[in-house]
């Protein structure tokens, strides 16, 4: 019947692409961060940090900071101030290290064509001081050897831009662990899809690029119309102008860590945003995954009151969920034990089906709502 060919060609295009992804991660060789000690000569390197209303985690981040394993003299930290109205700017001007420079949006005239992150980030661009320029967010915490590994691996391929890996960390309940699983999954494809140089995604909580290669792609003008996005755009502009020369950095001495969101509405509206900028991809492939995994998903979703209709649809919705289930096991099998979050696996099955109900609703709600809260604002 049609319900079957339907039902057996999505199966077929989403076990394609996950054992797409999960080849490629596995070609990818780890990046040793005791290849890259820098005594003699470290490259200068300014870490941008844009905040908005950070006040809870922002202390934590510049104590993560503060402890790198890396010349204090070649490294400065701006934190790029975008309208706070909490007290986080008075916890970063009274942060005791002297490499901090704090920027205050609000006193700028510059980049004003632009939105919100990416305007702090074209202002941070423009203030360092560094031929190497990391990013990471205000809620996040970097380990001791994170510019190290970064700068080092940049250096070492000769690359442009690197995007590193991020966990999330939450409480042990099936909401919370699912987002952790989810980025894991996201990671992989990162990866992969770096890897095999098809498709191109990036973290800002996790970033690094050259500044010379920055202004050569235009910075962020291009895509000046999205608020979301600078991540992503400027890591595809990269690669589109610098072909081979941007890559995910798999290392656990680069592992950023962030955490969850608690509240489904603000889960909802920042997934609407990630969303929103994977739409609007140049890249082939890219599209083809987000479609086909998408229509997956509905269709898992619709087979199983179907079945029950038509009880010659069952074994149809046993296979289908079935090779859902095994194929993300195994992916999210491999992200746990690189992360060494193999606690998060625990809570798979709930968060397996979570995950086809968020992937349905918001690959939906993204095509239809041109506009979502971001830190208390309405941006498109």
């Amino acid at each position: 019947s049609i319900s079957w060919s339907i039902g057996l060609l999505l199966t077929a295009a989403y076990f394609a692409w996950m054992f797409y992804f999960q080849r490629g991660w596995m070609q990818i060789p780890i990046f040793e961060a005791s290849n890259t000690v820098f005594t003699v000569d470290p490259p200068f390197v300014s870490i941008l940090v844009p905040i908005r209303n950070e006040a809870r985690q922002i202390e934590q981040c510049l104590k993560s900071l503060q402890d790198q394993r890396y010349p204090a003299s070649a490294l400065e930290i701006l934190v790029l101030d975008d309208h706070s109205t909490d007290t986080g700017p008075a916890i970063v001007q009274h942060f005791p290290l002297a490499s901090i420079r704090y920027v205050n949006l609000a006193e700028q005239s510059a980049f004003a064509d632009l939105q919100h992150k990416k305007r702090a980030l074209s202002i941070g661009v423009q203030w360092a001081r560094g031929d190497y320029i990391l990013t990471t967010d205000g809620d996040c915490r970097v380990p001791p050897d994170w510019v190290a590994t970064m700068v080092g691996f940049l250096r070492k391929k000769d690359l442009v831009g690197v995007t590193g890996p991020v966990l999330l960390e939450g409480d042990p309940n099936a909401f919370e662990q699912f987002q952790v699983l989810d980025l894991m999954g996201m990671m992989q494809i990162t990866a992969a899809g770096s890897h095999y140089g098809s498709m191109h995604l990036a973290n800002g909580a996790n970033f690094a690029f050259r500044k010379d290669a920055f202004h050569a792609v235009g910075g962020y003008a291009a895509q000046a119309q999205f608020a979301s996005g600078d991540d992503v755009f400027l890591m595809q502009q990269l690669a589109a102008q610098f072909p081979g020369r941007v890559a995910f950095l798999k290392s656990p001495s680069a592992i950023v860590r962030t955490g969850v969101e608690a509240r489904l509405p603000d889960f909802v509206q920042q997934r609407l945003r990630w969303a929103t900028k994977n739409r609007s991809t140049p890249e082939l492939p890219m599209l083809v995954a987000l479609t086909s995994v998408f229509f997956f998903s509905w269709a898992l979703l619709l087979v199983l009151p179907a079945g029950i209709l038509l009880p010659g649809l069952v074994p149809l919705a046993v296979l289908m969920w079935a090779v859902k289930l095994g194929l993300d096991r195994r992916m999210l099998g491999q992200m746990a034990a690189f992360f060494e979050a193999r606690q998060a696996m625990r809570w798979f099955f709930p968060a397996s089906v979570l995950h086809v109900l968020y992937i349905s609703g918001i690959g939906l709600l993204a095509n239809l709502k041109k506009r979502y809260r971001w830190k208390d604002r309405q941006v498109r």
